[in-house]
């Protein structure tokens, strides 16, 4: 007998830390979303939670590149304002999850 096991996506980056990127106006960060969920979930970025289209679908000049391996994906952009926000959103067929990654002011820890 086989037995197959399902779960929704959950993403498991989500301190402090990891969510609250220091940077400075014209630097590049990398922004690391890390999931678990079977089947494995498909990961994509956006900066407004409910845009339709993601970061990898635009023509913008701010994403540097985005790069995806099986349960991780790292957005690498340009700051523009302290205080921008992105979101990591994973989906599969039992569901979706999200997180919300902001840019702060380098030495400062909301």
């Amino acid at each position: 007998m086989f037995y197959f096991v399902s779960a929704r996506p959950t993403i498991v980056t989500s301190t402090p830390i990891t969510t609250q990127i220091p940077g400075a106006t014209g630097e590049q960060v990398d922004l690391t979303c890390i999931v678990n969920g079977k089947p494995p979930p498909s990961l994509s970025w956006k900066r407004d939670l409910n845009a339709i289209i993601d970061l990898t679908s635009l023509n913008d000049d701010k994403v540097k590149s985005i790069i995806s391996e099986r349960d991780t994906s790292i957005l690498k952009v340009t700051v523009t304002n302290i205080g921008e926000k992105f979101y990591c959103i994973a989906l599969n067929l039992l569901g979706s999850d999200n997180q919300q990654y902001t840019i702060r002011e380098r030495g400062m820890l909301s």
